[in-house]
């Protein structure tokens, strides 16, 4: 079955012990309509080199570069940036320590083709795998959307995704074309994929196996930042970024229903949000501070009204049911 061609894209950085099985991974795939775009991060343990002979055996692999060594998030806003505007019908990321079975491509090809609203199609069977390849635990389901209306659509994908498989599925390149760039705060890549929900759906794929690596143990936070964005950042600010982020989506997402919909669904998600993420706080000062801003205590004000605004919502809306989805070992 020949879809459409799909470009593949990875972003290394000093990954030599795990990134020939990353690549081996992908030349093995039974989809073979496909480009191989990698993006070396400027390694120094020997990556480097390890891509270049890959891509001297296999002409479907393209080697590139940032001009100089980026975080985490740069690097990816600087891949996304280069596979703008192209040729192609869809777009999968994979990490690069990761690993996906053979009919991975062919699982989510199949399922975009299957599902003419999909613009994700992600794996059911995602797990987390050590160093050693041994399965660590298999994560849970994210949400599908298919069958479910607007807002709930994309509220539904906001506040449900907690490790975000559908950021590692198929993507119909329209979609992936038209987001703007992978947004500059924590939990950015959810906003990347929730904005997708404003043009279609998510959709889990039985077939294939999704294998991420967890490397050096659970990252802390300060790490975590240090890798994403180069330094420490203030989370009052960042989640602030969230928080309008959250309300441009929404409003998205409630264009043509009446007012009510948008204020029950932003106060409602502004609450969750504001207290899921929360405990991002370290420094129990900054938290107070954080939530004795007139704008945090204005939301959490109106939360208390969104139940009510809710039930006026719902009994506009026709309730919304979640339709049918399409219906291991690691890989050496």
């Amino acid at each position: 079955m020949n879809i459409g061609k799909l470009v593949i894209y990875s972003g290394v950085y000093n990954e030599a012990r795990f990134v020939s099985q990353m690549i081996e991974s992908v030349l093995a795939q039974t989809y073979t309509n496909f480009d191989f775009v990698i993006s070396d991060n400027h390694s120094t343990d020997g990556s480097t080199d390890i891509i270049k002979k890959y891509a001297a055996r296999d002409s479907r692999i393209k080697v590139i570069s940032p001009p100089a060594f980026l975080t985490s998030l740069y690097h990816g806003q600087y891949i996304v940036s280069t596979l703008k505007n192209l040729e192609y019908q869809a777009a999968l990321y994979i990490g690069g320590h990761d690993i996906i079975s053979p009919d991975y491509v062919m699982g989510m090809m199949e399922c975009l083709a299957a599902n003419p609203s999909c613009v994700i199609a992600y794996p059911k069977n995602a797990f987390e795998i050590d160093a050693d390849n041994q399965i660590l635990k298999q994560w849970g389901s994210s949400p599908q959307t298919i069958g479910v209306p607007q807002p709930f659509k994309t509220l539904t994908t906001l506040l449900t995704l907690i490790h975000n498989i559908p950021l590692y599925g198929v993507w119909r390149y329209d979609v992936f074309n038209s987001q703007a760039e992978l947004p500059r705060c924590i939990g950015g890549d959810h906003f990347f994929v929730a904005k997708a929900t404003l043009a279609g759906d998510i959709v889990e794929a039985s077939q294939g196996q999704l294998y991420l690596r967890r490397v050096a143990g659970a990252e802390d936070y300060k790490s975590y930042q240090e890798k994403h964005f180069g330094s420490q950042i203030n989370i009052a600010d960042d989640m602030m970024v969230q928080l309008r982020l959250l309300a441009d989506i929404l409003g998205q997402a409630c264009a043509g229903f009446p007012e009510v919909t948008y204020n029950a669904t932003l106060a409602s998600a502004t609450a969750l949000y504001i207290m899921r993420f929360s405990v991002l706080f370290q420094d129990e000062q900054q938290r107070q501070q954080f939530f004795s801003r007139p704008e945090i205590s204005a939301a959490l004000g109106a939360s208390v009204q969104a139940g009510a605004l809710l039930k006026a919502t719902l009994s506009q809306l026709k309730s919304p049911s979640v339709g049918a989805a399409e219906t291991g070992h690691v890989p050496h």
